[in-house]
């Protein structure tokens, strides 16, 4: 997996270094150049480029424009130097030190695999104890190059560093879903970047519908993803049937792939293009790696993992989730299989379909079973019906419609 993200790390530092040699947080690592040694393919002339450039006494102002009017006089450098720009550079201390690590571990992952193929030992039919040794030293000190470049970034730090690097950003931040009833009764905040969404129901619930409104509205300002593994696709497009082009090019869609490794290297390297909110459907379609894990294990391994993603890239991740049907008729709201996914989870909707005595459909309603950012907690409130082509006048309660949201 590491080697598959090589090239996504190298342009990231690439990008870094053209537009944020002024940060604070990074610049004292920016100041000394590149390691080439760390570089692939085209990319390691870039960066022979940059540093030669840095040498110069270009600063960060100059540095940008310096490099395009370079990597013009070559198609291959251009075309390679425009990927490199359209990656978001990064502008944290943490990040950089640990995107830093991955790749001088990727470099001595490669190092060794090239040392290990000019033995070819694949190929004998017998092995001296010699040759056998001589593998085992060179796995050995390829794994203490890697325990100690995690060493090096294992020190933490005290609570007063860690309360001084957090201000220096923004504070928290909230995206407003765009959908203006939603938005009333989240009390205008919306989600909080950073957060672990489940969005669970039973069969009729809603949950797909729901969530693709959510992920229309929020791409008329944010770069959304939507990964999907439940709907044939021609069904799936009469969903955007009447959504713009501008929002429509700001969701990215992915059918393939339901693994969840997969899924989390998508993720890392969509957020390095500025993607912030992602929508998964469903929990029930993503495997893990163990074929033979039970119910109870796959859903800790994909919470945790999903969790993990939400904390480190401060991204939003929306997983459709599963009510089982014994809990439906218990009256219970409980994600199916649970294991750690409510602990994992930032919050839980629960969506549910509402019918008459007679059998017939009424309408649906939403309920915040946990909040852990914003604390809100409701209960059955009607969502509009978005099957319906005409305006929906939806009512709210006198104290959210008075919510700053005009």
């Amino acid at each position: 997996m590491k080697f598959d993200e090589r090239i996504d790390y190298e342009r990231t530092i690439l990008s870094t270094y053209v537009f944020s040699m002024d940060l604070d947080e990074v610049a004292q690592y920016l100041k000394n150049g590149l390691d080439e040694s760390l570089f692939s393919g085209v990319r390691i002339k870039i960066a022979h480029t940059i540093n030669a450039k840095i040498k110069e006494g270009l600063d960060y102002h100059t540095l940008g424009t310096a490099m395009s009017a370079y990597c013009k006089s070559d198609e291959i450098l251009l075309q390679e130097y425009s990927d490199i720009i359209s990656y978001s550079p990064i502008n944290t201390e943490k990040a950089f030190l640990w995107l830093m690590k991955e790749l001088r571990e990727i470099s001595v992952l490669n190092e060794t695999l090239k040392k290990l193929s000019k033995t070819d030992l694949s190929n004998k039919s017998e092995i001296t104890r010699d040759e056998l040794e001589s593998t085992y030293e060179t796995l050995g000190k390829a794994l203490g190059k890697i325990n100690d470049l995690d060493d090096a970034n294992d020190e933490g730090e005290d609570m007063g560093e860690f309360l001084t690097r957090v201000k220096k950003n923004k504070d928290l931040k909230f995206y407003p879903t765009g959908l203006r009833w939603l938005d009333c009764e989240l009390g205008g905040a919306g989600f909080a970047e950073g957060s672990f969404i489940n969005i669970a129901g039973g069969s009729f619930a809603g949950k797909t519908s729901f969530v693709l409104e959510l992920l229309k509205s929020m791409a008329e300002s944010e770069k959304v993803c939507f990964f999907s593994y439940e709907m044939y696709e021609k069904i799936l497009i009469r969903k955007f049937e009447y959504a713009k082009w501008d929002v429509l090019k700001n969701i990215q869609i992915y059918q393939d792939g339901a693994q969840i490794d997969k899924i989390a290297a998508r993720i890392r390297k969509l957020s390095r293009k500025g993607y912030k909110i992602f929508a998964i459907d469903s929990r029930m379609k993503i495997r893990v790696s163990n074929d033979k894990a039970s119910e109870y294990e796959k859903n800790n391994e994909i919470s945790s993992k999903l969790s993990e993603l939400t904390r480190t890239l401060g991204v939003i991740v929306i997983l459709i989730n599963q009510i089982s049907e014994a809990d439906l008729k218990a009256g219970r709201n409980s994600l199916k299989g649970s294991g750690d996914q409510v602990y994992d989870s930032d919050m839980i909707i629960y969506l549910k379909a509402v019918f008459n005595a007679r059998g017939e459909f009424v309408k649906r309603v939403f309920s915040i079973g946990k909040d852990r950012i914003g604390e809100r907690l409701l209960s059955d409130v009607e969502i509009p019906d978005f099957y319906r082509k005409e305006p929906q006048i939806v009512e709210f309660n006198e104290t959210l419609e008075r919510a700053d949201l005009r």
